[in-house]
């Protein structure tokens, strides 16, 4: 009885700010709510372990956090390939871009045979 007592008091005292929390960072108050409720229900079906954290909320927080991202990353699709950001790749491509015309009439460069 006093488990049951100690998560609806930190359930009481912590649910508006973890919901604050994910709408600021996601923009959308249903999806927060929603996650912010399979967080605490994830809390509660392993609060004899939870509970005992030195911050209970950091972890329901987290498990909130990683359940919003579900939808979006499955309505997002499989991610997109590409290839590294690389200041030498970024310099090739922008000197591929801006390159100028070919002049014509120069001698083509010979090089030594070995």
């Amino acid at each position: 009885m006093a488990q049951e007592n100690d998560f609806e008091e930190f359930y009481r005292s912590t649910r508006q700010r973890v919901v604050t929390v994910l709408y600021a960072l996601g923009g959308n108050l249903a999806d927060a709510q929603d996650a912010t409720q399979e967080a605490y229900a994830r809390a509660w079906q392993r609060w004899s372990r939870v509970g005992g954290y030195q911050d209970p909320e950091a972890w329901v927080r987290t498990v909130a956090l990683l359940t919003g991202r579900g939808p979006a990353r499955r309505a997002a699709g499989p991610p997109r390939l590409r290839a590294a950001a690389t200041p030498g790749r970024a310099a090739a491509a922008s000197s591929r871009r801006h390159r100028p015309a070919p002049a014509t009439g120069w001698p083509r460069r010979r090089w030594p045979s070995r």
